[in-house]
């Protein structure tokens, strides 16, 4: 009778670690999944920006993030008030970034930013005057930025 149940305790246990092992594993590629058909989506939400990516992969594990043809623009050109951006980067690579650190405390940190073949026209945004911050913008550490063959041209917004 007890050899029954300590054989069935035996099973529900290593179902639960079974199921545990499965979603563990089936994490970073249900997530990667996801992140490409939603990261977009989200940028082009959030952000005053137009995002078209045509290839995005991420690894959850060692945090490299790593997106091909990039096309950008400033959703309504004429607001000075946004830091107007326009053009294509042909690879962006990130490497090391603190996913977790991310998502719970809202600071970013990554060891490298790798831009390949951009080619950007960059106008800032008109200096706001002097008012009382209400939200605190997000903490960014970018130990490396390195930036290969490309093209940016950046202008006041004057």
């Amino acid at each position: 009778m007890e050899t029954k149940k300590t054989s069935k305790r035996k099973k529900i246990i290593l179902t639960g670690i079974s199921v545990l092992l499965l979603l563990l594993v089936a994490f970073p590629f249900l997530l990667n999944i996801y992140l490409k058909s939603k990261l977009p989506d989200l940028v082009n939400e959030k952000t005053p920006y137009h995002v078209e990516m045509a290839q995005f992969n991420f690894d959850l594990i060692s945090g490299n993030l790593h997106i091909n043809d990039v096309k950008i623009k400033t959703k309504n050109p004429k607001d000075t008030a946004v830091t107007q951006l326009s053009g294509t980067i042909g690879e962006l690579e990130v490497a090391d970034f603190g996913v977790f650190k991310a998502l719970f405390s809202k600071t970013y940190k990554a060891k490298l930013l790798k831009i390949k073949n951009p080619n950007l026209d960059i106008r800032f945004a008109k200096k706001k005057k002097d008012v009382a911050k209400t939200n605190k913008k997000p903490d960014i550490f970018l130990s490396e930025l390195l930036i290969e063959n490309g093209e940016i041209k950046a202008v006041n917004h004057e």
